[in-house]
């Protein structure tokens, strides 16, 4: 089998492309227990990786060339992902939440709470930091904004985020998680606004 073009796969349809490799992940994820979940949290920068990255590339054969990429995938993934018990836990990919609201609300639905000035969980200025970054400084500024979300346990798109991190001489995923993280801040501007302005009244 012919290494993964994953680039091209991401936007093709074809069977085994990114969108069904994350999902795979984060199925497996969920029933790992804890101390292979932490060998993956711990894993990225790793040249020795853990033995569920070398599973996960055998079984779906991504180039040589991408391994640290994916590494990082796997990680900020892993890091998303509960602690705890397998049947605890949930998928760390839902494709209904996509990684810039998910930056902006932090997972939280209700966001912000009522009578609540909106404040990003993960501000602009942070925002702006990552969309800029590029190669191995990208993955990192990911991971970053992965531990800030974890303690929400907070799922999200994943492929959104293997798509920013494996097409970094793209625009288009950085726009994508751009717009959706500022859909959400100005719906919430906008509801609170109009909250204050009715008890004004």
């Amino acid at each position: 089998m012919p290494p993964l073009d994953t680039a091209k796969n991401t936007a093709s349809g074809n069977t085994k492309d990114v969108k069904d490799i994350i999902a795979k992940i984060g199925d497996t994820m969920c029933r790992l227990p804890p101390g292979d979940m932490a060998q993956l949290r711990r894993m990225s920068g790793s040249p020795l990786r853990a033995p569920h990255f070398w599973r996960w590339k055998a079984q779906f054969n991504w180039a040589d060339s991408q391994d640290d990429i994916w590494a990082t995938i796997i990680t900020a993934m892993a890091i998303l992902t509960d602690k705890g018990r397998a049947f605890d836990k949930a998928s760390p990919h839902d494709p209904q939440r996509p990684l810039g609201r998910v930056l902006c609300d932090g997972g939280n639905r209700n966001w912000p709470a009522a009578g609540e000035t909106p404040r990003p969980k993960f501000s602009e200025l942070h925002l702006t930091r990552l969309l800029n970054e590029r190669g191995p400084s990208r993955q990192t500024a990911v991971l970053r904004a992965m531990r800030i979300l974890a303690p929400t346990s907070a799922s999200l798109n994943c492929v959104e985020l293997a798509q920013f991190l494996l097409n970094d001489k793209k625009d288009w995923p950085a726009q994508k998680i751009a717009q959706t993280y500022y859909a959400r801040l100005d719906g919430a501007e906008h509801t609170s606004k109009t909250k204050t302005s009715k008890e004004n009244q």
